[in-house]
């Protein structure tokens, strides 16, 4: 039973690690639509968007998946979607 709480623990953290990546792909796209100032773009997106992400983590962790194809598909899932809804943000002017 205990591996099994600490499998549905992981699980949960993949999973947080995946909707944080792609808000902060989203608000990287919005940034990109509405800062004026270079310097203000460099320290909202590498600072606080930068910090918000979790792309090095999601690298590690999708190694931990016992599976080729499951890491795959995580990978795959997160850089689509990340880049579909930085593309989404920069057309909707939010």
């Amino acid at each position: 039973m205990s591996s099994y709480k600490f499998y549905a623990k992981d699980y949960k953290f993949f999973h947080r690690c995946f909707y944080v990546n792609i808000i902060g792909a989203f608000l990287m796209g919005v940034l990109s639509v509405n800062m004026n100032s270079n310097v203000w773009h460099i320290i909202i997106g590498t600072g606080f968007i930068g910090g918000l992400t979790t792309f090095s983590t999601m690298m590690t962790q999708g190694e931990q998946f016992n599976s080729f194809k499951r890491s795959m598909v995580y990978f795959a899932l997160t850089l689509v979607l990340g880049i579909f809804l930085f593309i989404v943000a920069i057309h909707i002017h939010v």
